[in-house]
């Protein structure tokens, strides 16, 4: 994969993002804010249990994920702060979530991270998204001190 890709991917999935703002636009702001996702990816939430994970197919399925996803917040936002190479068209990118819940208004914090599977032209096969960092480094083959 050209340098040129993974500095296109980085710029596209490193950064803050308001998910609650982003559903509320549909899948075409999903689109709009990862121009990088093909058409046809393949999106999946990995759940601690395996039987509550979920799969979905193009940017329609994956607004739907993250629909699902912060059905129980009143806001979540993500800071994805690194990516890290996971193989030559695989990375892994971290970051730090913060959401309150609708109910009670009370914040809630945690280190998701996704795995991205990009093509030879930078764009996002498959993504794959995990709650702990520490999951996703391992379902990678990534080790870190």
């Amino acid at each position: 994969m050209s340098a040129e890709n993974v500095e296109r991917a980085k710029d596209m999935w490193l950064g803050d993002f308001d998910l609650t703002k982003m559903v509320e636009g549909g899948p075409d702001a999903v689109a709009a804010v990862f121009p990088t996702l093909r058409a046809d990816v393949k999106s999946e939430f990995i759940a601690q249990n395996p039987e509550a994970s979920q799969s979905y197919k193009g940017i329609e399925g994956l607004y739907e994920g993250w629909r699902e996803w912060i059905e129980p917040w009143s806001s979540y936002s993500i800071r994805m702060n690194e990516m890290i190479e996971a193989g030559p068209h695989e990375f892994v990118v971290m970051g730090r979530a913060e959401a309150r819940t609708s109910r009670d208004a009370v914040l809630m914090e945690h280190r998701p991270a996704a795995i991205l599977t990009l093509d030879a032209d930078g764009l996002v096969t498959w993504v794959r998204f995990f709650l702990d960092s520490d999951d996703a480094l391992r379902a990678a083959g990534v080790d870190r001190p």
